[in-house]
């Protein structure tokens, strides 16, 4: 009797572990939901983004945006010829990634070209303990998505990717983008009335206008969103006071003005990042565009039916083991009753 008790705990301890690694496999395959404190919540999915821009009128872009720059000042790449293409491919990714004022700023406000003046900053008082103890020892707490990114092209994608290790952030609070804006601007404020900072030229960094702080956010690719979309943009355009900005069945409406007005529409997808981006005239001709497809890598995708198929082996088996066991039971009590 006691190897028989035994012999059944190994088995369902058996069954336990197979259906732990099973989990394991299939969770690192199928979506996966991120839930922030305040109900927002992000369902990455590992796979490859493909972006293609299916529009672009240069004599309209020239007219309605600007001669001097084209689509390479929004998204990186050459955008010249045809058949231009991108594309990213999600890595991983992380909640619970906490950042400090310092490294948000840095990370998503400083311009590259800028960076050298950031760092002079530093070296006069404006460093890291600096600006944490000035802004409340504030923690901004963040989802990451991890990717490997593409420069767009009219070529032949190379094999190694332009930024191989590039990443996506996402305040999981979505009013942190107001304290982000708050603190820079004031930041800014205090350099400029600095003398040092004034008689070393370091007093360059501007500050942003509420439009144009979004727009940065938006358009540098840097920060995603998190679900549902309407209710975390519409928090950060209340929060931001932006008269230019509206957001409406999950599509994001930004008015900008260059040469002329134009609007910007923008779609996210499933991993928090642009998946369809127009530009559109004031009478409403699309003049640039771009749209995306996702294939989930193939590798996981046989992961996922391995994993699929032993996990319901595993249950089927399960199953038939207790209809058997109810059958032994029920003999058993029709003897004893005779």
């Amino acid at each position: 009797m006691e190897r028989n008790s035994k012999a059944k705990i190994s088995k369902i301890r058996k069954v336990l572990i197979y259906a732990f690694l099973i989990f394991l496999i299939l969770g690192n395959v199928f979506p996966l939901v991120v839930k922030a404190d305040n109900d927002y919540t992000l369902s990455p999915q590992k796979g490859t983004t493909y972006l293609n821009v299916s529009t672009y009128d240069e004599n309209r872009w020239d007219s309605v945006v600007n001669q001097s720059f084209g689509p390479e000042k929004w998204f990186l790449g050459n955008f010249s010829g045809t058949d231009i293409k991108s594309k990213y491919v999600v890595r991983g990714w992380f909640d619970g990634v906490q950042w400090n004022t310092s490294q948000a700023m840095s990370n998503l406000l400083v311009p590259q070209e800028n960076y050298s003046v950031w760092l002079g900053l530093s070296s006069i008082g404006y460093n890291k303990t600096y600006l944490n103890e000035r802004y409340g020892n504030y923690t901004y707490e963040l989802s990451v998505v991890s990717r490997s990114k593409w420069n767009f092209t009219s070529q032949d994608l190379p094999v190694n990717a332009s930024y191989p290790n590039d990443f996506v952030v996402i305040f999981e609070n979505a009013s942190d983008y107001k304290r982000l804006f708050d603190d820079y601007n004031d930041l800014i404020d205090n350099i400029n009335t600095n003398k040092t900072a004034k008689f070393l030229s370091l007093n360059n960094l501007t500050k942003y206008e509420a439009e144009e702080y979004f727009w940065h956010m938006i358009i540098n690719n840097k920060v995603g969103i998190l679900e549902p979309q309407n209710t975390y943009l519409d928090q950060m355009i209340t929060d931001l006071r932006l008269n230019n900005t509206k957001v409406t069945d999950g599509i994001l409406e930004i008015i900008r003005s260059v040469n002329n007005n134009f609007t910007i529409e923008i779609q996210y997808g499933q991993n928090a990042i642009i998946s369809h981006f127009i530009a559109k005239d004031e009478e409403g001709n699309i003049f640039f565009e771009i749209e995306s497809s996702t294939r989930q890598d193939s590798i996981y995708v046989v992961i996922t039916l391995i994993g699929a198929s032993l996990l319901g082996i595993i249950l089927i088996a399960m199953y038939k083991r207790k209809i058997r066991r109810d059958r032994y039971k029920e003999k058993l009590e029709t003897y004893k009753n005779n």
